[in-house]
């Protein structure tokens, strides 16, 4: 693999993460109150939807600068993007039940980089 579209790959998940965690953070704040014990699932999964249309976009035009028919690579993208937005989900729910006074956004930064390693390999060898 280039180191360029390495880079390029690096770039775009630190531009899509940091938006997904913002939005995150401020899902977190809207949430909380109202939904005490799912807040931080329902913040995932709508932070992981904005942020993963920007990131499919990215990746498929500037990243791997894919000529795959766009449906059937998005298709892909956002099943692989389920997965991981539910995978995420989950464990930053389990993880705020076991440890309640740990900071939301500070767990959500360490599963998704673990996804994020995952993700790369599965993108690189069966979305793009």
């Amino acid at each position: 693999m280039p180191v360029k579209q390495l880079i390029k790959y690096i770039l775009s998940s630190l531009s899509t993460s940091l938006f997904d965690i913002l939005l995150f953070a401020g899902f977190c704040l809207l949430l909380e109150r109202p939904l005490p014990v799912l807040y931080g699932a329902i913040a995932t999964v709508l932070a992981r939807i904005l942020s993963c249309a920007c990131n499919y976009f990215f990746n498929y035009k500037l990243v791997f600068k894919s000529q795959q028919n766009i449906r059937s690579s998005l298709v892909k993208f956002f099943i692989l993007s389920a997965v991981q937005m539910l995978a995420s989900a989950g464990l930053i729910t389990a993880g705020l039940l076991i440890f309640p006074d740990f900071s939301e956004v500070i767990l959500k930064a360490i599963v998704d980089t673990a996804l994020f390693f995952l993700g790369y390999v599965i993108q690189k060898r069966y979305v793009f």
